[in-house]
């Protein structure tokens, strides 16, 4: 009960309004460089639905691509991110703090999305580097 009134919190639509780091990430994960400049010039918007029965949908969308995903808090579901890697992801709450871990075969991805008032703050580390990225709510 208590998850699902913090889980509120993220549901909606987000616009992308500043990135930092971005493409230190990307280069880290061996994301190569013409993928990379377009990653760094889009402004994405993030969908986060209820799906009932404990499943979320979380949908991103840009000019560039749209990827998508369905999950339930602390199961392991297979995931194609926006630069093509296939990864094994888990979702967990922690607090008020949505923790995503992505694993390949070369590197472990931790994602965290903390919604404060109408802004989503969103931290993305692989290995030393840090990303920061910031979506207001629509």
């Amino acid at each position: 009960q208590i998850l699902i009134i913090i889980m509120d919190a993220f549901l909606g639509q987000w616009k992308m309004v500043s990135s930092e780091n971005f493409d230190e990430v990307m280069q880290k994960l061996g994301v190569g460089f013409l993928t990379r400049k377009a990653g760094n010039t889009l402004k994405p918007t993030m969908t986060v639905t209820d799906l009932g029965n404990g499943k979320f949908n979380m949908k991103t969308s840009s000019t560039f691509k749209t990827t998508e995903f369905t999950f339930t808090f602390g199961e392991e579901f297979s995931e194609v991110t926006p630069d093509g890697r296939t990864v094994k992801s888990t979702i967990t709450m922690e607090g008020s703090t949505m923790k995503q871990t992505q694993v390949d075969d070369k590197h472990t991805t931790y994602v965290e999305r903390v919604v404060e008032g109408n802004l989503m703050k969103t931290t993305v580390k692989v290995d030393d580097v840090t990303c920061f990225r910031n979506y207001e709510k629509c």
